[in-house]
């Protein structure tokens, strides 16, 4: 788990690798659950709740050829 803070846009990065989440959730400090082997989706939480499971945008997706 790891606690990252969206821009205002709603965009979080972790491991180098750019998140969309919900444009509510700009500016929020989230916490972020996730398999380090499998990064190409996260879970979101905020304050104890589930979010959603967010993708890689396609800009900074690795995992996408």
């Amino acid at each position: 788990m790891s606690t990252r803070t969206a821009d205002k846009t709603g965009v979080l990065k972790l491991f180098g690798i750019k998140y969309q989440v919900g444009p509510g959730d700009g500016r929020s400090k989230l916490q972020i659950r996730f398999d380090p082997d499998a990064l190409n989706e996260v879970e979101v939480w905020n304050k104890g709740k589930f979010v959603q499971r967010a993708r890689p945008t396609s800009a900074s997706n690795p995992f996408v050829r």
